[in-house]
């Protein structure tokens, strides 16, 4: 459950990243964001994980199809073992320092999204009028943070549920099929996420 490994050949259920990240990015692409940053976690782009390199797929791929161009410098990775809003904090500063600076940010957990609305308030933004943050993973905090965070569900539950009836009643006994399931994941919708202003389209042009 939740995580693939192709060369061994057994039966899995994972969620559907690229689906995921593809959901967060074109949420802020329909209120008319195009400078999108969006926050990592790994050593360095080419050392992401599974999870992040698919999210990460998902960001480019929305770009793609509404021909808004990739900005390499909208990337910014951030190094930790386990994820913390301080890495939020870190990558929302990188991102700010740029000479154009994005007006939407996708922080691949919910955690960093978290950090990144912390660094906005302490930088006198208001969220999402100045900045729209929308996070990933859907943990409770995001019913209650302030605003409350838009973000992805992984759907967790179903994920569980669809690896039990695999084992229980899918699985053929000589095992030669190979039963694999993919879950989609949900956008939230709640307060961090609001259209392009005025505001942001004079600072950007």
């Amino acid at each position: 459950v939740h995580f693939y490994y192709p060369h061994l050949g057994i039966p899995y259920v994972i969620a559907d990243n690229l689906t995921g990240g593809y959901l967060a990015t074109q949420h802020l692409i329909s209120q008319g964001h195009q400078r999108i940053g969006i926050i990592l976690t790994g050593s360095s782009l080419l050392e992401l994980n599974q999870d992040f390199s698919l999210r990460l797929q998902g960001y480019k791929l929305a770009l793609t199809q509404h021909n808004i161009p990739f900005h390499p410098e909208l990337i910014t990775v951030v190094d930790g073992e386990d994820e913390r809003a301080e890495m939020g904090e870190e990558g929302f500063k990188r991102l700010m320092k740029l000479p154009e600076p994005p007006t939407a940010i996708f922080a691949t957990s919910d955690y960093k999204a978290f950090g990144a609305m912390n660094a906005a308030r302490e930088s006198g933004m208001n969220i999402p009028e100045d900045i729209s943050i929308i996070g990933y993973d859907d943990v409770k905090l995001g019913e209650y943070s302030y605003p409350r965070l838009t973000t992805v569900n992984q759907n967790t539950r179903k994920m569980g549920q669809r690896a039990a009836e695999i084992l229980l009643f899918e699985l053929e006994e000589d095992h030669s099929s190979l039963v694999k399931d993919e879950i989609v994941p949900t956008l939230i919708l709640r307060d961090s996420t609001a259209p392009l202003s005025a505001k942001q389209r004079i600072r950007n042009s």
